[in-house]
């Protein structure tokens, strides 16, 4: 009788062969991308974590706590709060709860306090007052040093002749003395040129109105025209004056002048 018992055994071999072929096919196109993938959500996995909460504590703390978690603490910005202290995380973003990537930043709000208010000092707001001096009869230049020691400031300066005080003596203010004045404000003085002398024009001969001409124009006055009559002289001529021709007089003085008139 034929043996088939080699036959058999080699037909048993081809077939392993072919289904071990087949298997390894299906686990090449369809369990290999599947294994890859998985790996790979894994991995991807590994480079998120979970962003944790940090609003409402201290920003030192709140980096401890981001640290931990692989992450990094980026101050976006400041703002004044009536109720956080000042360095406490007032807001955050991402939000708690949210997926972000390893070394990534969260950035946050922090409170900066609340805001102070500086009481307004309206008496030093108001501007200091000073009180003018009576400066009427000083030096000039000890009033202006005076004055600038006042943390005033010198105006305008005038000189006047003055009988009364003598030349670079102050005269008045303006303000006057006694006056309260902001500082810094100007003080206009007034200033005495003493008495001045001016010398006596010779207005003999010369017709009433010349005479009168020169008289003024020499810082003197007029005090009175006195008509005579001397029929040996000319007429409507001045004939005699007061004072004499060339004397030094305090300015503003009065002169007597003589007419020869001729009698009707």
């Amino acid at each position: 009788m034929f043996d088939n018992t080699g036959k058999i055994i080699g037909i048993s071999v081809v077939v392993s062969l072919i289904i071990s072929i087949i298997v390894s096919l299906v686990m090449v196109v369809f369990v290999a991308p599947l294994i890859k993938t998985n790996s790979s959500k894994e991995n991807a996995t590994e480079t998120k974590v979970e962003v944790p909460q940090i609003e409402g504590i201290d920003f030192e703390r709140g980096k401890l706590v981001l640290a931990n978690k692989g992450l990094l603490l980026y101050v976006e910005s400041e703002k004044t709060s009536e109720t956080a202290a000042k360095g406490i995380i007032l807001s955050q973003s991402p939000i708690a709860g949210a997926m972000a990537d390893k070394n990534s930043a969260v950035n946050v709000v922090i409170s900066a306090g609340s805001e102070i208010i500086v009481p307004v000092d309206t008496q030093a707001q108001e501007a200091k007052l000073i009180l003018v001096p009576y400066f009427a009869g000083l030096n000039v230049d000890e009033v202006k040093r005076e004055i600038i020691k006042l943390r005033l400031k010198i105006g305008s300066t005038v000189y006047v002749d003055n009988e009364k005080y003598r030349t670079d003596v102050v005269v008045s203010t303006e303000p006057e003395g006694g006056a309260e004045v902001p500082e810094g404000s100007s003080i206009n003085i007034t200033i005495s040129k003493g008495t001045v002398s001016v010398v006596m024009p010779n207005v003999n001969n010369l017709t009433k109105s010349d005479a009168i001409d020169k008289i003024k124009s020499a810082g003197l006055t007029v005090q009175e025209i006195i008509n005579i009559t001397d029929i040996e002289l000319p007429f409507d001529i001045v004939i005699k004056q007061s004072v004499e021709p060339g004397a030094k007089v305090k300015k503003g003085t009065g002169v007597k002048i003589w007419m020869n008139t001729e009698r009707k």
